[in-house]
């Protein structure tokens, strides 16, 4: 259980990223993911952090793509997600908790893919929104 001592749990702050903008890379090293960054100023608390987006791959059997949950510039986590050759667009979704120091923080999802081409691709619109998602609990 999370609950603090002396009783309590639940949230103490939630910030959350999203847009629909159409956006892809081929990128063999991970960079960005357009408009998904959060900063924010925690206790010494955990934090959950959750992104979810529905992506693309448009490769070939056995190439992939990963996407990174970033703290502060260190990778944090990374999933990894191959492709079978058929482009379809698949849910993805990845999350990491970890007690942050007290301070300022800068969560980021970023993405790569096993050699270019291939290329991801997330399409925006209102029903293929994609998400960051950062609560802090307390």
């Amino acid at each position: 259980s999370w609950a603090a001592a002396g009783g309590g749990g639940g949230s103490h702050q939630t910030q959350i990223a999203t847009s629909i903008t159409n956006i892809n890379t081929s990128s063999i090293a991970y960079v960005d993911i357009p408009d998904m960054s959060v900063t924010m100023t925690t206790g010494a608390n955990p934090v959950l952090i959750f992104f979810d987006a529905s992506l693309v791959l448009s490769g070939t059997a056995g190439q992939w793509y990963q996407v990174a949950i970033v703290v502060d510039g260190a990778v944090k986590c990374a999933h990894l997600y191959e492709s079978d050759g058929n482009g379809r667009e698949a849910p993805y979704s990845i999350h990491w908790m970890e007690t942050l120091t007290a301070g300022l923080h800068t969560i980021k999802a970023q993405w790569k893919v096993s050699s270019a081409p291939p290329t991801v691709y997330h399409w925006g619109s209102q029903d293929r929104i994609r998400k960051l998602t950062v609560i802090e609990l307390k």
